[in-house]
């Protein structure tokens, strides 16, 4: 969802076609995140992301966009800062000193949240199942 413009419009769209179910899944922000440093995060690597839902705005999102939310589950994973570089520093041509400068501006809370330390960090996934409504 984070890479649309209009993620109404897709969802709309794949309402429209799909037969029965929707699964997917998304990099989402920490639910508690309300600085969204994910988002800050991630324009600093990339400049393709849109914006990042929470997994409560996710639920909510769907909802109104007429699906119903059977399942979802978010699930941590740890990444490397090296990793992070590799898969996208390089393409949008940013530098490790830029990453570097991000990750020591978070607040406390980012860094408990998202598990920051010298070398990597925690992402957040968040996998759904829904139906139309």
């Amino acid at each position: 969802m984070h890479y649309f413009s209009s993620a109404s419009e897709v969802f709309q769209t794949l309402k429209a076609a799909m037969k029965s179910l929707l699964v997917f899944g998304d990099l989402t922000i920490h639910e508690k995140d309300d600085n969204r440093f994910l988002e800050k995060l991630e324009k600093t690597v990339s400049e393709a992301h849109n914006r990042y839902f929470k997994p409560s705005e996710t639920r909510t999102f769907l909802e109104n966009n007429g699906f119903h939310v059977a399942r979802m589950k978010t699930v941590s994973c740890r990444k490397s800062y090296l990793s992070l570089m590799e898969d996208k520093g390089e393409y949008f041509h940013v530098s490790a000193e830029q990453l570097t400068m991000c990750i020591r501006a978070a607040d406390a809370q980012a860094k408990s949240q998202y598990g920051l330390t010298d070398t990597e960090l925690t992402l957040y996934y968040t996998v759904v199942v829904a139906t139309n409504n």
